[in-house]
C-alpha cells in the first residue's frame, strides 16, 4: 500500500515505566556494597595487614584467617570479568590494527597476559576450595562446578592456549614468557593437558594476525563458562550464608557484615529523607487519598411483597477479612424498590450508505435491522454459565459482517391495506392499487429517485424501473394464510402524483379471504379488522432499499380498482323460488312470460361500487337452424324471430328495483354478429348472450360494505345484493300460454280437411321454445376509495370502506381510520438512528425502575465522535411520549459510555395494550440521532438496582489489594429488610483506588515539577493522563497529526486500558466515556490553539495462510488449533492482554522460522500473509505478501495510531506429504465478511 503522508512514530509511554529513576531510593546511595562487596573488600583489605609471630616479625598477612566458602563464592561473584574481556579485546583489536610486527608482538603478550589472569584465578578458586574442603571436611557445590568445566571446556581451551605459547616462542613473538612456570600451579591431575599435535588451525599459524582469532576463541570459550560459574555463585552464596558449618571467627564477620547494614540503610535514606523534606514541608505535597470502592446490588422481594424500602443508612456485608473486620458498603441513596422487571429488551438500527449526487453526499436508509436482547430475568439457573455476549444497545451496521457474525435480523417494514374491495373469492382478478401521494411530498419520492440515479449513472428508465420493481414484497390473505404474490408491477404517474401497484390472481390461486388472526400470523399482535387484507412489505433485499423513497409520502387517497371475471358463486331465483346452477336451469321458469324474470345475487359483486358489469350466459338446448326463433316462430303468426326477445335489468337497492325505467336489451345473440353485439333477425343462434353493455350508472350500485361478507338471499326484505333480468318481449313471451289455441286450430283444420279430402293440411306448430341455461357468470370491474382526507364521517363507516396499518418490526399501528386527524405517511417514519425498546411486565402509575446496564469496555475509536444525546420515551395509546428530564432521576451510564443505574420516575399516562410492540408489556424506549457506534456494547440489563460504597477502604485492602471485590461476595444485609428476598451483586466492585504509595507520591510529584501541570511536550501529555485516570496503562501522543490527516496544531492520543474485560483480549479498548474525559482534561491544560484528539489503537489483523505438514499423523486437529495459538501468541509477543504496540512491524521469515520451530511441525510451504487496514480516506485496504507488487518481506502498521493483532482465524491447511506448493495470492474462500471480505 502506498502512504503518502509520512507520520512521525513514537512509543509511548507504559505506567510501569513511568517511575523517575532519580526519585528512587536506591538511585544514588552513600554506600552501595552490599554482603558480596564487603566480604571481596574485607579479603583485599587482609591481604595488606601483616601478620607477626611471637617474635613480632612479619611473616605473611591475615588472609590466611578467611579460608572460607562464603569468601571463594564472593570473588566469584564479584570477579569483573567483563572488565578484563574489554582489556582483552582491545589489545586483541590492536594486533589487527598495527601493521609493524613489534607492535603487534607488544599487543600479543598483553593479550596472552590478559587470558592467563582469568585462567589462574579461576585456578585460584578451585585451589582454595579444594583447601577449604579438606581443612574443613565440608562439601561445596560450587567446587564440583568449577571441575565440571575443567573436564568439559578448560582443559581443552587451556591445552589449545599452552600450544598458542610454545608457538609464539617458537616464532620469536614472545620472548620473555615461561609456559611452564606460568601455568605451574594448575594441577596436571585436574587439568589432564595433553597436547594435540593435529590441531589444524594451529598448523596454519603464519603470523601472529593468524593467531589473534586462535586466541579470541579461547578467550570467548574461557569466557562463557566463567559467565555460568558466576551465576551460579550467587546462587550458592545466599545458600552458604544461612549453613551452620562456618568457623567461629568467620560467623562473627558475617554476624558484623550483616549488623553493618542498619547504619548502612540509614546512611542511604538520606535521599529518601530528602525528598520527604523538600516534596512535604516545602511544596506542601500530600499523598492522595484511597478512593473508595463502589458496587451495584440487585434485590430479589418476596412472592407477596409490592414493595421494599431501602434506607440511606443500611449496611451490607461482603463477609470478613484475614483480620477478622467485616466488610460493609452502605447504599449511597434511599429507594423503594417494587417488582418490575425487564421482560423483553429490543434494538433498532437504521443503517445507511451515502449516495453521490454530482458531489454531493446524501444519505439513504440501506436497511433496517432488529435483535431481541436476552435479558437477565431470562436466566432461569445462575449456575448454567452461559457464555456472555455483548451486544449493541442500538444495533450497528450489518452489511459487511459474516452471516456467522451478524447478530441482527433484518426487520419488517411496510403497511397493510385492508378493505372490503379485496373480497375476491373467484374467477381471474386483475387488482390495481393507486397509492395518490400529497403533491409536496410527492417531490421527495422523484428527487430520491434522481439522487439514485445519479449514484449509478443509469438512465432514468433504468434506474427507475430497478427502483420500482424491487420496492415490495406483496402477499395477501389466502385461505391457509398469507399467500405470496410472486409477480406484481410498480407504476408511477408524475402528473397524478401516485405509485401504483397492479397483480392478477389466476383462478387457481385461490380465494382472497377476510383475516383471521389463527391463520394469518404476525410479528407481535395481529391486526383488528375484518376485511380481507394486503400487505406490501419493504423488500429487504432491494436493489434499493425503500424506506428512505416512501418515509416522508403523505397519503390523500387510495384507490382500489379490481377486474374480476368468470364469477359463478351466484345465488340464482326466479318467479318459482331458488334455482340451483348444478345442472342446466329455467331461468325465467318452465312458462316465461313477459314479467318472468332471473335474480342474480351476490354481496361480493353488488355491494360494491362497480364501474362496469358483464352478465355471462351460456344456453342449453337451444334451437339450431338457419332461421333461428324465426323459423321456430314462423307458424306463430307473431312475427317473431332473433330479435324479438328483450329482457331489462334492474337492480335492488333499499329493497327497490331500479331504475324506474330500466336498461333494455336483446336476450340472443346470433353466430354472424358475436356474443355481445345485437343479434341478426334471421340466423344461426349463438349458445352464448354476454351482457356487456350494461349501465351500471343508472343502476346505482351503492357499496354495503358492512354486509358484503354475509349470504345473500331473497326474500321481501331484502334490501341490496341482487340484479333482476326481467323478460320485457315479446308481448306474449316465448308463445306458451298461445302455444295450446294455436295447436287446437291447427288441428281442428287438418281434421277437416282430411274428413273433405281436400289435401291442405297445415303442418303442425312447434313447440314453443323454454330457454335453458347451463351457466351463468359475473365479469365486473369495481372501484373502492379509501378516503384517508375524510374527517367528517365516523370512524365505524370509513373502517368498513377500508383500514390502513403499518407494518413494525414487532407490531404494527393503525394509522386510519382513527379518532385523531394526523397526516398518514405511507410507511412508518422513524425519527431516531438506533433505539432500545425495553418491556416492563408489573408495572403499576406513578412507580420508578432502576435498571443497571452491564456495559463492555469497548467504545468508538475515537473521542472525535461526539457522544450521542440519548431520548427517552414511554409508549401510551400506541404513541410515544417524551419522559422529561425531570423524571430521569440518575443516569450514571452516561449516555450508554460504561456500566451504570439509570433510575426513571416512570410516566402516569404508560399504558400496556399497545399495537406497537408486545401488548402485554409495558414500553419505555431509549433512542438516539447520530454516533450510535460510539456507546458502549450491552451485556446484560437487571431492574431493581442500587449502589453501595464500602465503609472502611482498609478492610478490603487487606483481601483484596486491587482494590475489587468479586461479583457475588455481597449476599445479604447486615440486618433484615422488610420485603426482601435475596440480595444479589451482579458485578465486580469498580471505581475503588488505594492510597497512593511512597513511589507513585515521588513520581507524580516530581513529574508535576516538570510539566507544572501545562501539556506542552509529548512527554507532558503521556504523564498527564496516566496521572489523571488510572484505569490507562499506555499513553502514546503523536503531534501534529489527527485519525484523518497530518496537520500542525493537532495533538493525537492514542491510550490502551490498564486491564479490560473486552471479548476480544487481543484488541484492548477504552470505553468512550473514558475517551471523552481525557480529552476534557487535556484540553483544560493546553493550548487554546491545540486541537486534541484521544482515541484508541487501530487494530490491524494478520493472517496466515499455508500449508502445514505436521510430525505426527494423528490427531490432526488439536494440532491445527495449537499452531493457531501458537502464531496468535509469537504475533503478539509480550502484549497478550494488556496492551499493544504502535506502528509495529512483522518480518515474514520471523513467522516463518517460527512456524518451523515448533516442534510439531515437519514441513511448511505455500506461506503468505494478508493484512488488513483502514486507510486516512476510510477505505478498507488489504495487503497480501503473495502479490507481486506488494512488499513481501514484511508488514508494517501502516498507521503511527495502528496496531498488528492476530487474525481471529488463519487459513492452515493440512498436507499429508513434503509436496512443496507454490504461493497463491488469496482468494475469496481464504477470506472472511466481517474480518478480511473487502469489497471497493
Amino acid at each position: 500500500m502506498n502512504q503518502e503522508i509520512s507520520f512521525y512514530k513514537r512509543e509511548g509511554v507504559l505506567r510501569e515505566k513511568r517511575q523517575i529513576s532519580s526519585t528512587d531510593f536506591d538511585y544514588a546511595q552513600i554506600d552501595e556494597r552490599d554482603l558480596g562487596d564487603m566480604l571481596v573488600y574485607i579479603q583485599g583489605l587482609s591481604k595488606l595487614l601483616k601478620f607477626h609471630n611471637a617474635d613480632d616479625k612479619a611473616v605473611g598477612d591475615l588472609s590466611f584467617l578467611l579460608k572460607d566458602e562464603m569468601m571463594v563464592l564472593a570473588a566469584i561473584s564479584y570477579y569483573d570479568l567483563m572488565g578484563k574481556e574489554e582489556l582483552f579485546l582491545s589489545h586483541l583489536k590492536k594486533i589487527t590494527k598495527f601493521k609493524r610486527e613489534p607492535k603487534k608482538k607488544v599487543y600479543l603478550k598483553k593479550s596472552i597476559k590478559e587470558l592467563t589472569g582469568v585462567l589462574s584465578n579461576f585456578n585460584s578458586w578451585l585451589m582454595q576450595l579444594n583447601e577449604i574442603e579438606q581443612s574443613q571436611f565440608v562439601e561445596s557445590m560450587i567446587r564440583k562446578d568449577l571441575i565440571a568445566a575443567i573436564n568439559s571446556k578448560l582443559a581443552y581451551s587451556l591445552e589449545r592456549f599452552k600450544r598458542v605459547i610454545d608457538i609464539s616462542l617458537e616464532k620469536k613473538w614472545l620472548d620473555d614468557i615461561d609456559s611452564d612456570k606460568q601455568f605451574k600451579d594448575f594441577r596436571r591431575n585436574i587439568w589432564d593437558i595433553v597436547y594435540d599435535t593435529n590441531d589444524e588451525e594451529l598448523k596454519n599459524v603464519e603470523s601472529i594476525s593468524d593467531l589473534s582469532p586462535v586466541i579470541q576463541r579461547i578467550f570467548q570459550s574461557v569466557y562463557e563458562v566463567i559467565i555460568n560459574i558466576k551465576n551460579n555463585a550467587y546462587k550458592y552464596m545466599e545458600e552458604s550464608f544461612h549453613k551452620n558449618n562456618h568457623q567461629p571467627h568467620i560467623a562473627l564477620l558475617l554476624t558484623f557484615v550483616q549488623l553493618y547494614g542498619y547504619p548502612q540503610n540509614s546512611l542511604n535514606n538520606f535521599t529518601k529523607r530528602y525528598l520527604d523534606y523538600y516534596f512535604g514541608t516545602i511544596l506542601k505535597m500530600v499523598p492522595r487519598k484511597e478512593i473508595k470502592d463502589q458496587v451495584f446490588l440487585n434485590f430479589i422481594l418476596n412472592k407477596d411483597a409490592n414493595f421494599a424500602k431501602i434506607n440511606e443508612d443500611q449496611l451490607f456485608s461482603a463477609g470478613q477479612n484475614d483480620s477478622g473486620e467485616p466488610i460493609e458498603y452502605k447504599v449511597d441513596y434511599p429507594i423503594v424498590l417494587n417488582n418490575i422487571k425487564i421482560k423483553k429488551a429490543l434494538s433498532y438500527y437504521l443503517s445507511d450508505h451515502t449516495l453521490n449526487d454530482q458531489g454531493n453526499a446524501k444519505k439513504m436508509i440501506s436497511n433496517i435491522f432488529k435483535h431481541e436482547i436476552p435479558v437477565k430475568e431470562d436466566k432461569k439457573d445462575e449456575s448454567s454459565n452461559i457464555q456472555k455476549v455483548a451486544y449493541p444497545p442500538f444495533g450497528e451496521r450489518q452489511e459487511y459482517k459474516g452471516e456467522q457474525d451478524q447478530a441482527m435480523d433484518k426487520a419488517s417494514l411496510g403497511f397493510i391495506v385492508s378493505s372490503p374491495a379485496l373480497f375476491l373469492n373467484e374467477g381471474k382478478r386483475n387488482v390495481q392499487i393507486r397509492f395518490e401521494i400529497e403533491k409536496e411530498s410527492y417531490k421527495h419520492f422523484d428527487k430520491m429517485i434522481r439522487y439514485s440515479e445519479a449514484d449509478n449513472n443509469d438512465e432514468t428508465e433504468e434506474n427507475l424501473a430497478k427502483v420500482l420493481n424491487d420496492l415490495f414484497k406483496l402477499q395477501i390473505t389466502g385461505e391457509e394464510g398469507w399467500k405470496i404474490i410472486p409477480n406484481f408491477a410498480v407504476s408511477r404517474d408524475v402528473k397524478a402524483s401516485t405509485i401504483n401497484i397492479a397483480f392478477v390472481m389466476e383462478e387457481n390461486d385461490g380465494k382472497i379471504v377476510n383475516f383471521d388472526p389463527e391463520i394469518h400470523k404476525m410479528d407481535g399482535a395481529p391486526i383488528k379488522t375484518a376485511h380481507p387484507s394486503l400487505i406490501l412489505h419493504l423488500n429487504e433485499n432491494a436493489y434499493r432499499y425503500g424506506y428512505s423513497f416512501l418515509n416522508k409520502l403523505q397519503l390523500n387517497n387510495i384507490y382500489i380498482n379490481t377486474t374480476s371475471t368468470g364469477i359463478k358463486n351466484i345465488r340464482l331465483y326466479n318467479n318459482l323460488g331458488e334455482v340451483s346452477q348444478s345442472s342446466p336451469f329455467l331461468p325465467f321458469g318452465p312458462k316465461p312470460v313477459k314479467g318472468s324474470y332471473l335474480l342474480l345475487g351476490s354481496g361480493e359483486v353488488f355491494m360494491k361500487k362497480l364501474k362496469e358489469l358483464k352478465i355471462n350466459m351460456e344456453w342449453y338446448n337451444l334451437t339450431e337452424n338457419a332461421g333461428g326463433l324465426y323459423e321456430a316462430y314462423k307458424d306463430y303468426e307473431l312475427d317473431i324471430d332473433n330479435t324479438s326477445f328483450e329482457i331489462n335489468v334492474s337492480n335492488l337497492e333499499h329493497g327497490q328495483w331500479q331504475p324506474d325505467v330500466p336498461q333494455e336489451f336483446k336476450l340472443f345473440r346470433t353466430k354472424n354478429t358475436g356474443d355481445e353485439e345485437d343479434p341478426e333477425q334471421k340466423g344461426y343462434l349463438s349458445k352464448h348472450t354476454i351482457l356487456g353493455d350494461i349501465n351500471v350508472g343508472q343502476l346505482k350500485f351503492i357499496p354495503d360494505f358492512k354486509n358484503i361478507y354475509k349470504d345473500v338471499h331473497y326474500d321481501h326484505l331484502t334490501q341490496n345484493g341482487f340484479i333482476k333480468i326481467e323478460l320485457s318481449g315479446p308481448q306474449h313471451g316465448f308463445g306458451h300460454d298461445i302455444y295450446p289455441s294455436l295447436l287446437s286450430e291447427v288441428s281442428m283444420h287438418n281434421a277437416k280437411t282430411n274428413i273433405l279430402k281436400l289435401n291442405n293440411n297445415k303442418e303442425l306448430p312447434k313447440e314453443p321454445i323454454t330457454p335453458e341455461l347451463k351457466a351463468i357468470s359475473i365479469d365486473y370491474i369495481a372501484e373502492t376509495v379509501i378516503p384517508l382526507d375524510n374527517h367528517s364521517s365516523s370512524i365505524e363507516s370509513l373502517g368498513q370502506i377500508g383500514e390502513v396499518f403499518h407494518i413494525l418490526p414487532d407490531g404494527h399501528q393503525k394509522v386510519f381510520p382513527t379518532t385523531e386527524r394526523q397526516e398518514i405517511k405511507i410507511i412508518p417514519s422513524f425519527e431516531y438512528e438506533g433505539a432500545l425498546m425495553l418491556g416492563l411486565l408489573g408495572v403499576k402509575p406513578m412507580q420508578t425502575v432502576s435498571i443497571l446496564f452491564n456495559m463492555q469496555d469497548e467504545s468508538s475509536a475515537s473521542s472525535e465522535d461526539n457522544p450521542p444525546e440519548i431520548k427517552w420515551e414511554y409508549l401510551h395509546n400506541n404513541k410515544w411520549g417524551r419522559i422529561s428530564s425531570a423524571k430521569i432521576l440518575m443516569d450514571t451510564t452516561n449516555g450508554f459510555l460504561k456500566t451504570g443505574v439509570t433510575i426513571i420516575e416512570l410516566p402516569y399516562e404508560i399504558s400496556n395494550g399497545n399495537d406497537l410492540l408486545d401488548p402485554e408489556l409495558f414500553w419505555i424506549r431509549a433512542s438516539v440521532q447520530n454516533n450510535i457506534h460510539v456507546t458502549s456494547h450491552l451485556i446484560d440489563i437487571t431492574t431493581q438496582v442500587v449502589t453501595a460504597t464500602i465503609l472502611k477502604p482498609e478492610t478490603l485492602s487487606d483481601l483484596h489489594p486491587n482494590q475489587i471485590l468479586p461479583e457475588g461476595s455481597i449476599k445479604r444485609s447486615t440486618n433484615n429488610i422488610i420485603g426482601v428476598q435475596k440480595v444479589e451483586q451482579p458485578l465486580d466492585s469498580d471505581g475503588g483506588i488505594s492510597k497512593e504509595n511512597e513511589t507513585q507520591f515521588y513520581t507524580r510529584v516530581s513529574e508535576r515539577l516538570r510539566h507544572r501541570a501545562r501539556a506542552v511536550s509529548p512527554w507532558d501529555f503521556e504523564r498527564l493522563i496516566l496521572d489523571k485516570f488510572p484505569e490507562i496503562e499506555k499513553v502514546t501522543c503523536l503531534p501534529n497529526i489527527n485519525s484523518r490527516y497530518g496537520k500542525s496544531g493537532n495533538t493525537l492520543l492514542v491510550v490502551s486500558p490498564k486491564s479490560t474485560k473486552a471479548l476480544n483480549s487481543a484488541e484492548p479498548m477504552v470505553n468512550s466515556e473514558t475517551l471523552y474525559n481525557i480529552k476534557s482534561h487535556i484540553k483544560n491544560i493546553v493550548s487554546p490553539f491545540i486541537k486534541v484528539e484521544t482515541r484508541n489503537p487501530a487494530y490491524e489483523r494478520v493472517k496466515v495462510i499455508c500449508a502445514i505438514k505436521f510430525k505426527h499423523s494423528y490427531n490432526y486437529g488439536f494440532y491445527l488449533q495449537k499452531v493457531k495459538e501458537d502464531i496468535n501468541s509469537f504475533i503478539l509477543g509480550n502484549n497478550k492482554g494488556t496492551y499493544v504496540e504502535l506502528g509495529g512491524s512483522i518480518n515474514v521469515s520471523d513467522i516463518v522460522s517460527f512456524i518451523k520451530s515448533l516442534e510439531y511441525v515437519e514441513f511448511i510451504t505455500k506461506f503468505s500473509m494478508i493484512q488488513t487496514a483502514k486507510g486516512l480516506n476510510g477505505d478498507h485496504v488489504l495487503i497480501d505478501t503473495a502479490r507481486k507488487s506488494e512488499n513481501s518481506d514484511i508488514l508494517t502498521a501502516t498507521q503511527p495510531w495502528a496496531a498488528l493483532v492476530p487474525a481471529q482465524n488463519h487459513q492452515i491447511e493440512v498436507l499429508n506429504d513434503r509436496s512443496d506448493k507454490g504461493i497463491d495470492q488469496a482468494g475469496i474462500t481464504d477470506l472472511e465478511l466481517g474480518q478480511d471480505f473487502i469489497i471497493d
